[in-house]
């Protein structure tokens, strides 16, 4: 399954870890973008905020919190498809 991604960060490769955003930092240089052009999927307040810091759009998703403990997410989904529809609509359309 990993050769399906051309870039992979763990905290093994960052000196500063979520809620810094370092994370995503480095995963937007080493794909060539612009922080801007990113956006993120997350599950977590911590991965929310680190990569809001790094001035992307995050799209949250309840698969292990509630929509209470996501709400600085830019799109709360409760499930993928619903994720796949808010990308299809608001970003694969641009």
């Amino acid at each position: 399954m990993l050769k399906e991604f051309d870039v992979i960060v763990t905290r093994n490769t960052v000196k500063k870890t979520k809620p810094y955003p370092e994370p995503y930092l480095k995963a937007a240089a080493s794909l060539g973008l612009d922080t801007g052009d990113c956006v993120v999927i997350e599950n977590a307040p911590m991965g929310i905020l680190s990569a809001k810091k790094a001035g992307m759009e995050v799209l949250a998703i309840t698969t292990t919190l509630t929509k209470d403990h996501l709400q600085k997410a830019d799109f709360i989904a409760d499930s993928f498809g619903e994720i796949e529809d808010y990308l299809e609509k608001n970003v694969l359309s641009l």
